[in-house]
């Protein structure tokens, strides 16, 4: 019997990184002075093609009147109002976020979204934001995908999508960077000056071993019991399950893989390092968002594998994920594998309780057919997480 394991960013909450909507929080709604300060030293020197904008430009998704705002507001006074008038201020009282005067607004927008010049987030915000951010983010990203073609010509939305990368690229770094004991603000600058090195080093066999050496690491606790890994997280530990390391298949990019603005290519940065160093750059990493870009020959190379791992095997595990509309694709690839055979298999791992039926219809099956059939939810309780998933896997005879 041959099996694979699919790996969410659930997986790794446990090793202190952020997944869900606390994710889309430190992303899609954080803006950070102290990031494009940096950005703005690292590409200075670099930008020389015609092809590319002349200057770097410290452009976020969205300002206070931007349709993110406005809805991230308006979730917050449809579910929170009496803590969102204790933040901001602002009385409220029969009138609406649309009402708010435009200095109050730019002031509350300077609480919500942007980060302190230490680098840091007002965690009392923070508390509210995720419980309350909203879906608007979907459909940004997808406006300025096309600047990558041309970003001479559309370099406001260019340099939007190259910060937010980054963005996304130091929210996965940070954890990894913990013993460095370097504060947030300037770990930006350190780390776009010693970019090589920074990843060389979390990618480390030694840094490896000791970021999962965790009482709740899944990584730990099953290493190598694999035939093969899928995954859409960024960090170097998938490959830790596999029972060989090059059967681990990044569907997300990885922190790892950088992209050239000029060719569009995407490479490996410590394999290539002299394209990291001499090109316009910047992190390979799909997004949050429901519609994706295929612009690389890499990405349809990852996909292929992950076909063919999917034909090969008999059993698919699915731990520390949700289907969610950001990653259709990826419920398109596991409804294709249980079609494609009769005897094929998937165990959903769920934290709490969950039902198969759940599952079947977030892959659009009927509740009553084959595929559904062979849907199995395993639950599992909040307390020793990992060891609760080695023991289901033992008990159907995956491991």
């Amino acid at each position: 019997m041959k099996t694979a394991i699919f790996v969410g960013a659930g997986a790794e909450i446990s090793l202190g990184f952020s997944a869900g909507q606390e994710y889309t929080v430190n992303t899609f709604y954080t803006k950070k002075p102290a990031l494009y300060a940096a950005l703005k030293e690292f590409y200075e020197s670099k930008l020389k093609k015609e092809t590319l904008p002349a200057a770097y430009s410290s452009q976020f998704l969205f300002d206070k009147n931007g349709r993110l705002f406005t809805a991230l507001l308006d979730n917050l006074f449809n579910y929170l109002p009496a803590e969102l008038e204790n933040i901001t201020g602002v009385s409220f009282d029969g009138r609406n976020v649309n009402d708010i005067e435009s200095q109050k607004k730019e002031a509350i927008f300077e609480r919500f979204i942007v980060e302190t010049e230490f680098g840091q987030r007002d965690q009392a915000v923070m508390q509210y934001l995720t419980a309350t951010v909203p879906d608007a983010h979907y459909g940004i990203l997808e406006t300025y995908f096309s600047s990558l073609l041309n970003p001479r010509a559309h370099s406001g939305h260019f340099w939007k999508l190259i910060n937010f990368y980054w963005s996304a690229f130091f929210e996965i770094l940070k954890p990894l960077m913990r013993e460095k004991e370097i504060e947030d603000a300037r770990l930006y600058s350190h780390v776009l000056h010693h970019l090589l090195e920074t990843l060389e080093f979390v990618h480390s066999e030694d840094e490896v071993k000791k970021n999962i050496k965790h009482p709740d690491s899944y990584y730990y606790e099953f290493p190598q019991a694999f035939d093969y890994v899928l995954t859409t997280n960024y960090t170097p530990f998938a490959k830790v399950l596999s029972k060989e390391e090059s059967n681990a298949i990044y569907l997300a990019g990885s922190l790892r893989e950088f992209e050239n603005a000029s060719s569009l290519d995407v490479f490996d940065a410590i394999e290539n390092s002299r394209m990291l160093e001499e090109d316009v750059v910047f992190p390979f990493m799909m997004a949050q968002s429901p519609v994706k870009p295929i612009i690389s020959q890499k990405q349809l190379q990852q996909y292929s594998s992950a076909i063919t791992a999917l034909e090969d095997i008999d059993v698919l595990c699915v731990l520390g994920y949700s289907f969610t509309d950001n990653d259709a694709h990826i419920a398109s690839l596991i409804r294709g594998f249980l079609k494609s055979r009769s005897n094929k298999r998937l165990i959903y791992f769920k934290l709490g309780e969950g039902s198969s039926r759940n599952v079947a219809q977030r892959l659009r099956f009927d509740c009553d057919s084959d595929e559904a059939q062979r849907i199995d939810v395993a639950s599992i309780g909040k307390e020793d997480q990992a060891k609760s998933v080695r023991m289901e896997l033992v008990k159907r005879g995956i491991i």
